[in-house]
């Protein structure tokens, strides 16, 4: 009897190990988040972008820049709509809408015009969802 007891112990403890911890994850997935590459006409990177995000929703901004590549990166944004603006000298700035999808993470190139900072390339697309 005792030993009974034991392995439905044994087995009730190994079952609680392995399902608890699925369970807690799927509950923590509430962000989204993208990415993308900044280039110019020619499709070539440009390093040092300033990138600016600001929340629709509730005005909250973030800024960042971009790597050596072109590349940048923004995650764990409470899904919503943002307002992404790229800045870099001897181009026009450029801002777009992007939305932020729950336990998503799209893509969002920019692609930069060449021209002063004072003139702003409003873009009003969504990026595909991959």
């Amino acid at each position: 009897m005792k030993r009974n007891k034991l392995i439905i112990t044994v087995i009730l403890s190994c079952a609680a190990i392995v399902y608890v911890p699925l369970g807690a994850w799927a509950q923590t997935i509430v962000t989204g988040g993208f990415s993308g590459t900044i280039t110019d006409p020619t499709g070539a990177t440009i390093p040092g972008a300033a990138l600016s995000l600001s929340s629709k929703a509730t005005g909250e901004t973030a800024t960042s820049a971009t790597g050596a590549h072109g590349e940048y990166a923004f995650s764990l944004l409470k899904p919503g709509e943002y307002t992404l603006t790229v800045k870099k000298d001897g181009f026009k700035t450029s801002s777009r809408t992007i939305t932020v999808l729950l336990g998503q993470n799209l893509t969002a190139n920019v692609a930069l015009e060449l021209g002063s900072g004072n003139t702003i390339v409003e873009v009003n697309e969504l990026p595909p969802l991959l």
